[in-house]
C-alpha cells in the first residue's frame, strides 16, 4: 500500500525548489501525494526564519500540523537558526535542514531511485491544495492569533487569491549552487545552509538547455550565494558564465540558421554577494555577451563602512559603487535591484542617511528594505547600543518616503510600502531629479 505524504511549503526559493525536488523524489519511489493533510500517513512542514514573523508563523504551522494523526517531518532552516526554541517544543519531531537535504532517505527510503540520483527541480509548481484549504489552515492554526501572525497570514491568503485569479509565469531557476563562505554577524542562515557545494558547469549547462527546449529563454541564477559558485570545484561564477553564454550563442546561431529566430536567451543574478560582484565585474564586462544579463539582485545591506565592518560584509561603499558605475557605464540598460538593513546596531541617524543615499546615488532599480532582526546565536546579538524597536520603525518609515521621493520603488516583506512610488516621476532616462542632493552614478556622475 502506497504511503500518503502532504507537503506544506513554506520560505524562500531556494527552499521551494528543494520542495519541488522532494515531490519529485517521493513520486519516483511510489509515494502518494495527498491535497490534505488529513489524508497523510507522513506531512512535510518546510519551515522559515528568516526574520521574527517568518519564525513565529512556521513555530505556528508545527503546532497546527502536530494535531493530525500522522508522522511529521520538518524540512528547512527553523531549526538551525532558532534551535533553543525548536528544541524546547519540538525535540520530538524529526528534522532535515537544507544543507543535509539528501537525508529525506532516512525517513522516505528509496525503491527506485536514490535522492542524489533526481534531477533538481527547476521550476516552482503550484502548492498543495487550493485557496480555501489554505485560508482554513490560516484560520485552524490558532484560535487566538496575535495581530503579528495574523497580519502576516492575511497577506499570505491575498497573495494565494491573486496568484489563483492571475496566476504568474513560473520563471525557471537555475540552482547552480548550495551554502555560502560569508561571515555575516546578522545571519543565522548559513547555520543551516552548511558549506558551498557546486554543480558542475557541465550539470548547469544541460540544465539551461533542458529550459530552453522546454520553451524557456530567460534564466534566473539562483544560489545561496552564486557569487561562492565553483569555490569548492576550483572553478568560479565568472567560468560558469563563460560557459552559459558559448552555449546560449549556438543554440541561438542554430536557431538563425534554421530560419526559427526566437526571442535572445536572457540571464538574471538572484543575490550575489558585493564582496563578489565588486572583484568579477572586469571578467564581467570582458564577456560581449554579458549585455544578455538583464537584472542583478545584489544586497549592499548599508552605506556606511563602519556599519559594513561591524556586520562583516567583506567591502566598502566605495568599491561598489565604484563596480556599479562601470557596468553602468557599459551596459546602462541593466537593471540593479538591492536590499538593505535599517537599524543594525549602533546605526547612527547620519549612517542611515548614508544608507539611504547610496541606494539612490547607485540608481537601483528598487530597494527592499528589512528592519534589523537579532537571531540568537549570532555575532551582531551581542553588539552593544541596539537600536530600539520605534527608532526603526520611524526609520523605515522616513526611508520609504525617502525613495518614494526620488522614484525609487521601495519593497517590505515583498509588498509595496504605504509610500508607493510611482514611475511617473522619474524622466526619460529613467533618474529622478526632483531632489539635487544626490548625484547618480548612473549617468557617469562622481
Amino acid at each position: 500500500m502506497k504511503k500518503k505524504v502532504f507537503i506544506e511549503p513554506a520560505g524562500c526559493n531556494r527552499r521551494k525548489l528543494d520542495i519541488a525536488t522532494i515531490r519529485s523524489y517521493l513520486k519516483t519511489n511510489n509515494y502518494e501525494l495527498v491535497q490534505r493533510p488529513e489524508d497523510a500517513d507522513k506531512i512535510i512542514v518546510t519551515t522559515c526564519a528568516f526574520k521574527k514573523l517568518e519564525e513565529n508563523e512556521s513555530i505556528q504551522r508545527i503546532r497546527h500540523f502536530k494535531k493530525y494523526n500522522s508522522e511529521i517531518l520538518v524540512y528547512g532552516c527553523l531549526p538551525d537558526i532558532a534551535r533553543e526554541r525548536y528544541n524546547k517544543e519540538f525535540a520530538d519531531i524529526p528534522k532535515v535542514a537544507p544543507r543535509e537535504i539528501e537525508i529525506i532517505e532516512q525517513f522516505f527510503p528509496a525503491n527506485v531511485k536514490s535522492f542524489t540520483d533526481i534531477a533538481g527541480s527547476n521550476i516552482i509548481s503550484g502548492q498543495n491544495g487550493g485557496i480555501l484549504d489554505s485560508m482554513l489552515r490560516v484560520i485552524q492554526t490558532r484560535p487566538k492569533m496575535d495581530l503579528e501572525f495574523w497580519r502576516l497570514t492575511r497577506a499570505s491568503i491575498w497573495k494565494k487569491c491573486m496568484d489563483f485569479i492571475s496566476p504568474p509565469a513560473a520563471p525557471y531557476y537555475l540552482f547552480i549552487c548550495r551554502g555560502c563562505v560569508g561571515k555575516c554577524t546578522y545571519c543565522a542562515i548559513r547555520r543551516a545552509i552548511g558549506p558551498v557545494r557546486s554543480k558542475t558547469i557541465t550539470a548547469v549547462v544541460q540544465e539551461l538547455k533542458k529550459g530552453i527546449d522546454k520553451g524557456y529563454r530567460d534564466f534566473t541564477i539562483l544560489g545561496d550565494d552564486p557569487g561562492c559558485y565553483g569555490i569548492d570545484i576550483g572553478s568560479s561564477l565568472p567560468e560558469l558564465l563563460k560557459v552559459l553564454f558559448t552555449a546560449a550563442g549556438e543554440i541561438e546561431k542554430n536557431e538563425r540558421d534554421s530560419d526559427s529566430v526566437q526571442k535572445e536567451i536572457s540571464f538574471h543574478f538572484y543575490d550575489i554577494h558585493p564582496k563578489f560582484l565588486i572583484p568579477y565585474t572586469d571578467d564581467f564586462l570582458a564577456m560581449d555577451r554579458f549585455s544578455s544579463v538583464r537584472s542583478i539582485l545584489c544586497p549592499i545591506q548599508a552605506g556606511s563602512n563602519r556599519i559594513l565592518e561591524l556586520m562583516q560584509r567583506e567591502h566598502t561603499v566605495e568599491d561598489f559603487e565604484g563596480a556599479v558605475k562601470n557596468i553602468y557605464a557599459k551596459h546602462p540598460e541593466i537593471s540593479l535591484d538591492t536590499e538593505i538593513i535599517i537599524g543594525f546596531p549602533s546605526e547612527t541617524e547620519e549612517e542611515f542617511q548614508m544608507t539611504l543615499d547610496c541606494v539612490v546615488r547607485c540608481g537601483f532599480n528598487s530597494v527592499i528594505a528589512f528592519p534589523y532582526d537579532a537571531k540568537d546565536g549570532t555575532e551582531s546579538s551581542l553588539l552593544p547600543d541596539k537600536i530600539p524597536q520605534k527608532v526603526i520603525k520611524d526609520r523605515m518609515h522616513r526611508a520609504f518616503k525617502y525613495f518614494a521621493k526620488f522614484g525609487v520603488p521601495a519593497y517590505y516583506k515583498g509588498g509595496y510600502a504605504r509610500e508607493k512610488t510611482s514611475r511617473s516621476k522619474k524622466n526619460k532616462d529613467g533618474d529622478n531629479r526632483n531632489s539635487p542632493d544626490v548625484k547618480l552614478l548612473k549617468q557617469g556622475e562622481n
